[in-house]
């Protein structure tokens, strides 16, 4: 088995990368298994689920609103789940503990009085609560109308009624869904977050890791740490004079590089967080390159500041330098070098 290193799902042997954020897979470790004490296993072969919410409630008083909340929630991009949905083989009770505990965000649907029978124990909203209390996870009490919260509660479960609560309504549902995803986003940037730095305290990824950027939507793939040739090889006789005189070059910091140029996309994500506007429609002649209109836009040269004379491939909808048989390379232009090797 492999596990993403990003997202933590497990996949067959011969996955090279994981189909949710395209991630060079690892190997993984006996815990991908379902070997850890205490876990059921996952059936050979199949993908271990990774959620963004976890959806609890009151079977007799909130399956509807469950039910409601996520398929609207997965129509927005959000994986969501909810146990007779999504509960795969193995022992109810030890799998949904679990799923909370892998899951980083923890909904809970608070109807009428479904509060009332959590003094017991062994009540099951009583322990999938206390789960996501004690595994720190970021808990979102949507109360439906006619809910409050007791005024005594168990010690175990007390923390969940001091998170900010979010009030189901017919008539703002759109907007607690878009509170509830920008939950969503916040643990995902954090999860981010610290998974780059534990990859950077393991020192770095390994060569050529591809990796998705879920802010602009772009692969970067990573360059290590190495050396190479740079300039004109031997008995080439093509060279421009700013080519020659080969020299070493060494890069002594790791970087991410974009593994392919600035999508029209990705520069309309970066236009509508700042504030600008996309260019002109690009055209040849009177005929627009992009008869579909708006979508495949690239930036003119003066918004990115260089004088690249950027146009349009409208069929991958891809940003790439107008070819111009007069540009001239800069000095040691990549044409010749050879990839650094790690030092």
């Amino acid at each position: 088995m492999k596990s993403c290193p990003i997202c933590h799902s497990t996949y067959p042997s011969d996955f090279a990368v994981c189909p949710r954020d395209a991630t060079t897979l690892v190997e993984a470790g006996p815990w991908a298994e379902g070997t850890q004490a205490g876990r059921s296993a996952t059936p050979e072969g199949s993908a271990k689920p990774r959620y963004d919410v976890f959806i609890s409630y009151r079977r007799e008083t909130g399956a509807a609103e469950a039910r409601l909340l996520r398929s609207e929630l997965t129509k927005r991009g959000v994986s969501v789940f909810l146990d007779v949905a999504d509960l795969r083989k193995g022992f109810f009770d030890e799998a949904l503990l679990r799923y909370i505990a892998e899951t980083p965000s923890f909904l809970v649907v608070l109807t009428p009085h479904a509060l009332d029978r959590c003094s017991d124990p062994d009540d099951w909203l009583r322990r999938e609560i206390r789960e996501a209390v004690q595994s720190g996870k970021d808990i979102i009490p949507v109360l439906m109308p006619g809910f409050t919260f007791p005024r005594e509660m168990p010690d175990d479960i007390r923390a969940a009624a001091r998170h900010q609560g979010l009030s189901y309504s017919h008539e703002y549902f759109d907007d607690m869904l878009d509170r509830i995803i920008e939950h969503v986003e916040a643990e995902r940037a954090e999860a981010q977050r610290k998974a780059e730095q534990a990859v950077e305290r393991a020192g770095g990824p390994s060569p050529g890791t591809v990796r998705l950027n879920r802010k602009d939507g772009l692969k970067y793939v990573w360059i290590p740490p190495g050396s190479f040739e740079m300039g004109c090889s031997p008995g080439d006789n093509e060279c421009f004079e700013e080519e020659k005189l080969a020299h070493h070059v060494a890069i002594t910091k790791g970087f991410w590089l974009g593994q392919t140029p600035v999508t029209a996309g990705a520069y309309q994500r970066f236009a509508s967080e700042t504030g600008r506007p996309m260019p002109p429609e690009p055209k040849l002649g009177n005929n627009a390159l992009n008869p579909a209109g708006g979508t495949n836009r690239c930036p003119s040269s003066t918004l990115l500041g260089t004088n690249l004379g950027l146009t349009v491939n409208g069929r991958e909808g891809v940003c790439r330098p107008k070819p111009s048989g007069s540009t001239r390379r800069g000095p040691g232009a990549g044409r010749r070098a050879t990839g650094p090797s790690t030092m």
